[in-house]
């Protein structure tokens, strides 16, 4: 089945991932935002704690709004086949999110990690990292999954790594600020006015056990 379908189809019939470990073990749920959840104010409202205290993270910086964020949801990730947003549920709680994006029938892109509250095992991330491996190579079909990171972004780079990621390039930033947002753009090195950079990684589906 094309990818675009199945992305939808998951949206549509709000059909969920487990996430295990290594052993097979049960771990936390994965669950796709549709339009059952985008009128959970609650929800919205974590999503939007979440993503103003992770900002440093992230290649466009900005105050969110619930406002803004429902905004998102319902003009951005719910209407694209070519993008999924998965909340986080370990023991019927949100404690985050992760997701696939610029998906086509050959590649993905890993999206919006992002973990907001404490529960589960400190490792929960990594293998709800590796159940979207797992859906984008077994269930997408894709080649490849790439993962774009701004360097600064220790931890996360490091755990891309342990699940196969190879690091491909890595680009110069210009940060530009404008209306109190900042953004992060690629650019030249010769334009480049900071040392951080946004590192582009790897996983071919020839890797991946």
């Amino acid at each position: 089945m094309d990818a675009h379908k199945i992305i939808e189809r998951y949206k549509r019939f709000n059909l969920n991932l487990d996430v295990t470990d290594s052993s097979g073990t049960y771990l936390a749920q994965l669950l796709p935002i549709n339009n059952s959840l985008i009128n959970n104010m609650s929800m919205i409202t974590q999503l939007t704690k979440w993503r103003n205290r992770s900002m440093r993270f992230f290649k466009s910086q900005f105050n969110a709004t619930e406002e803004s964020t429902q905004n998102w949801l319902k003009n951005i990730q719910l209407p694209s086949n070519d993008r999924i947003l998965f909340l986080v549920s370990f023991e019927n709680k949100f404690v985050g999110h992760y997701g696939l994006c610029n998906i086509t029938n050959n590649s993905a892109e890993l999206d919006n990690a992002l973990r907001g509250e404490r529960g589960g095992p400190s490792d929960l991330f990594k293998w709800v990292e590796h159940t979207l491996i797992r859906f984008a190579f077994d269930e997408l079909k894709v080649n490849k999954i790439s993962a774009m990171v701004l360097s600064l972004n220790f931890l996360a780079l490091r755990m891309h790594k342990d699940l196969g990621f190879k690091e491909n390039n890595r680009f110069p930033l210009s940060i530009n600020e404008f209306n109190e947002k900042k953004e992060y753009k690629i650019t030249s090195i010769e334009n480049a006015n900071t040392e951080i950079e946004y590192i582009e990684l790897i996983f071919l589906k020839s890797q991946y056990n």
